[in-house]
């Protein structure tokens, strides 16, 4: 075996930097670039782009649908609502423009979700889909992004039944704010008829409860003005209704202040706010 890997070219124990110094040369000759460009364009769009030369379509078609598939079934986990709602054929079709057309910045698997978030948002023009298609897209990517984030808790000390008006409310790290002109988070597939005919301003809190739950709630547009500005950390939960108070022109502020303090609680006992941190006075800075 050692004669005849010396015979090949192939050092007396297994040196195998020729062989490599060769390989790579070959990759960097343009003929074999240019076979790769036409290798993937083919696996990209196959009814534009023909198999590269001597190469029999009916091979070449074994890496088109590993290809097609294996990206289906990745986005199929991630959108199973758009998936159904679309049905097979349009869902297909979809696929397909997106292996097509979209050039990903990511080379990485698990972000593929990501990417398909990207081509429908800022590449997909097909007026014939539903008109809430992107949105949708976005609350089903929302939904995975919030189940995979990493949490950041703190570990500054906070009261788990601490006052939410007097304190400074502390919520789960992993959250977001969502605004939508379509109630998309009510859509069900086997419903689809009528829906999205019109537009109904939508507000949600998408968060991860400590059991990492992923959940998400509805509120109207004060209560997320509300959520925005104590997410924004440094104002109790009194500051911020005083606030809204003012702004809105109420004419009762401790109404508000009920009202807020109601909302505040019913999202404690959700998950979605961990308790509340006690306002530091000068003196405590100072310490």
């Amino acid at each position: 075996m050692l004669e005849a890997a010396e015979a090949r070219g192939v050092p007396r124990g297994g040196d195998m930097s020729g062989p490599r110094r060769i390989c790579r040369e070959a990759a960097s000759s343009p003929a074999f670039q240019g076979y790769q460009r036409e290798f993937v364009r083919h696996l990209r769009d196959p009814s534009r782009f023909g198999p590269p030369a001597q190469v029999p379509a009916e091979r070449i078609g074994i890496y088109v649908e590993l290809v097609r598939n294996k990206i289906d079934d990745n986005l199929r986990s991630c959108f199973p609502v758009t998936s159904a709602l679309l049905g097979a054929s349009r869902w297909d079709g979809l696929v397909r423009r997106f292996i097509a057309r979209h050039c990903c910045l990511s080379p990485l698997y698990r972000q593929i979700p990501d990417e398909f978030l990207a081509f429908i948002q800022n590449n997909w023009k097909d007026t014939s889909e539903p008109p809430f298609l992107a949105e949708l897209v976005h609350f089903e990517w929302m939904e995975l992004h919030l189940a995979i984030a990493n949490d950041g808790l703190s570990d500054e000390p906070l009261d788990q039944d601490g006052s939410l008006l007097d304190g400074i409310p502390v919520f789960v790290p992993v959250r977001a704010l969502l605004r939508y002109a379509y109630p998309v988070h009510r859509i069900v597939p086997e419903r689809r008829a009528g829906f999205g005919e019109q537009k109904e301003a939508t507000f949600l809190l998408g968060f991860r409860d400590r059991a990492d739950t992923v959940r998400f709630v509805e509120f109207n547009a004060a209560t997320s003005a509300l959520l925005d500005r104590l997410m924004a950390g440094g104002s109790t939960g009194r500051d911020v209704l005083r606030q809204l108070a003012s702004e809105f022109d109420f004419r009762d502020p401790e109404a508000i202040l009920a009202f807020g303090l109601g909302i505040l609680s019913r999202l404690r006992e959700q998950g979605a706010i961990l308790g509340s941190r006690p306002v530091l006075s000068r003196s405590n800075l100072m310490e």
